[in-house]
């Protein structure tokens, strides 16, 4: 998505993509915090009305109240950290949390910064990226032949290595997430959301496991 798309879209006072909420709960609505990444936010869907939460709202009706707590490219860290601010105002009954196997990625991990680093270093490499379209192509055919000689890793294998034993990344994610869980206990629902890759053959499955794992170690309801 480009910054003329995030300018497009209809945001709330948080910056969700969402309508203004009055802290003030309605007597009898359940309110639900639907906590994620670009994936909830609706990313690249253009008509505020298609998203998810919105969906959903309009399925549900008014016995529920959805608070959508999304924001692009965010991981686990940020989420819960969004998440507690927005408790904080609002008071959420309950909470679905919203994981992509990428979640487990550090905000300033050396590693993560270098994957997702364009040819162009800096400023001028992002505004670059999402501006212009031969950079674009130059950017991502380069990155295709370097994984294709073995030189940089594919999306793919940099997903399946922040899994492997001994992950720093890991494990710091276990210890913030699984400390998280047993803390909320039944105020909250995880829902995992695939890398839509190779779903016949799918690559990810250790990621849905580690999940599924804390959660139900901690009483935690998980949709796979």
């Amino acid at each position: 998505a480009t910054d003329e798309y995030y300018l497009r879209v209809r945001r709330n006072s948080w910056g969700f993509r969402d309508l203004e909420h009055d802290p003030a709960k309605k007597e009898g609505v359940t309110r639900v915090a639907l906590v994620g990444d670009s994936f909830v936010f609706g990313v690249p869907i253009e008509d505020d009305e298609k998203i998810f939460p919105r969906l959903l709202q309009k399925e549900l009706g008014g016995r529920f109240e959805l608070i959508s707590v999304a924001f692009p490219g965010a991981n686990t860290a940020q989420e819960l950290r969004l998440l507690a601010q927005a408790d904080g105002v609002y008071g959420f009954d309950h909470a679905i949390l919203f994981f992509f196997p990428n979640d487990v990625e550090r905000e300033e991990d050396p590693r993560r910064l270098s994957f997702y680093g364009h040819l162009i270093p800096g400023e001028a490499g992002k505004y670059l990226f999402s501006r212009s379209r031969f950079y674009y192509f130059l950017e991502t055919r380069t990155r295709r032949l370097l994984e294709r000689f073995g030189i940089r890793d594919s999306y793919e294998e940099y997903l399946r290595s922040l899994y492997r034993e001994g992950s720093p990344e890991l494990a710091a994610h276990r210890e913030l997430l699984g400390e998280f869980l047993r803390k909320v206990g039944g105020r909250v629902t995880v829902a995992i959301v695939p890398v839509l890759h190779d779903l016949d053959d799918y690559p990810f499955s250790t990621a849905h496991d580690y999940v599924k794992g804390l959660a139900r170690a901690s009483g935690v309801e998980v949709i796979d």
